[in-house]
């Protein structure tokens, strides 16, 4: 395979290139594999899901994956701003406490 792809000076040759650029379109772009699964846990995400194939059930399941995970990395985005503002605004006091703030509001109600 080496002889093939690459040629004298150990430089690409054009067709080992063609080669290899189709070789990374295929990883990139198909991403085909096989997974060993728990047959149980298939079975019940199957029924979950409400029929379709597994494939439609691998997907489903890493979509929702990938959307927790960015929620999740959206809150913690969120509390480091809110740490944030909240160091900044440390030095300074209110006139009253927030319990008087919310005392008074709910009494002009």
């Amino acid at each position: 395979m080496r002889r093939a792809l690459y040629g004298i000076g150990g430089r690409l040759t054009a067709p080992g290139r063609t080669a290899l650029l189709h070789t990374l379109r295929c990883m990139i772009a198909c991403m085909r594999a096989n997974l060993v699964v728990n047959d149980e846990l298939l079975a019940e995400a199957l029924r979950v899901h409400g029929g379709g194939s597994k494939r439609a059930v691998v997907e489903a399941a890493l979509r929702t994956f990938v959307e927790v995970k960015t929620a999740e990395r959206r809150r913690e985005s969120y509390r480091a701003r809110v740490r944030q503002v909240a160091d900044r605004l440390q030095h300074i006091r209110l006139r009253e406490s927030p319990s008087e703030l919310l005392r008074a509001d709910r009494d002009k109600r």
